[in-house]
Parts: C-alpha cells; sequence; structure tokens
C-alpha cells in the first residue's frame, strides 16, 4: 500500500513537511531575537556604566576648575591646599609682601612634569598628595 500514491496525500504530505519547515524557522528566529535582546541589554548596561563614569568626570573636572578659579580670585594657603589636594601641581600663596608657592609632586610625575630638587628645596611645602577619584 502506498501512501503518497494518491493526489490529496501528496499535497497533505507537502502541507505537513511546510507547517514543519514553518515551526523551525519560527524557533530559529525566537532564539536570534533573545540572543539580539542579550546583546542590546549587554550594550545598553555598557552604556549605563560609561555615562555614570563621563557624569563622574565632568563632576571632578569642575570641582577643579572651581577650586582654580577660587585660587586665582583670593590664593590663600587653604585653598591652594584645595587645589593640590585636587591634582593641582603648584600652587601660590601670598605671604606678606612675598609669593611662595606649594608642590605636588605626585600630580607632577603624573603627568610626566621633572621638577628640579633646587626648586622643591625653596618650595614652602612639597606633597605628595593622590588626587580625589
Amino acid at each position: 500500500m502506498n501512501v503518497l500514491r494518491s493526489l490529496r496525500n501528496r499535497l497533505l504530505a507537502g502541507l505537513f513537511l511546510l507547517l514543519l519547515l514553518f515551526l523551525a524557522l519560527v524557533f530559529a528566529g525566537i532564539g536570534s531575537l533573545r540572543a539580539v535582546n542579550r546583546a542590546v541589554e549587554s550594550e545598553l548596561t555598557t552604556l549605563a556604566t560609561s555615562s555614570d563614569l563621563a557624569t563622574d568626570l565632568v563632576g571632578s573636572a569642575a570641582d577643579q576648575v572651581r577650586a582654580g578659579e577660587s585660587y586665582l580670585n583670593q590664593p590663600s594657603p587653604e585653598v591652594a591646599l584645595e587645589f593640590l589636594r585636587l591634582g593641582g601641581i603648584v600652587g601660590f600663596v601670598r605671604d606678606g609682601t612675598r609669593v611662595r608657592f606649594d608642590v605636588n609632586i605626585a600630580a607632577a610625575r603624573r603627568v610626566g612634569l621633572a621638577i628640579s630638587s633646587r626648586l622643591l628645596r625653596i618650595a614652602r611645602r612639597v606633597s605628595s598628595a593622590v588626587p580625589e577619584q
């Protein structure tokens, strides 16, 4: 007994194969959509992390600009120390009629600046404070 002998059986077998292929494509599509969803989620997480880092960097830069502006307006010893703490290299301070200076040697090394030992000897203060992050 040959099942595919009649035209009707052949059509039904063909439709059944098409249905199976369609279901296979549906499951493959669902798997692909899940993979794309995971990739997009990963990229969005990375983007959010980098956005947070950028926000922190902008905040840090703004703090340094404010300290620099304050220092330029009125170079007091406290402002000079704050300037150095935030990553400044040389801070000037009025000492009566004289102008003295403090040096942050760690900040100078970080940017590759060499400061002579003679200059460091006449500095009012030499610190190795690492700037806050």
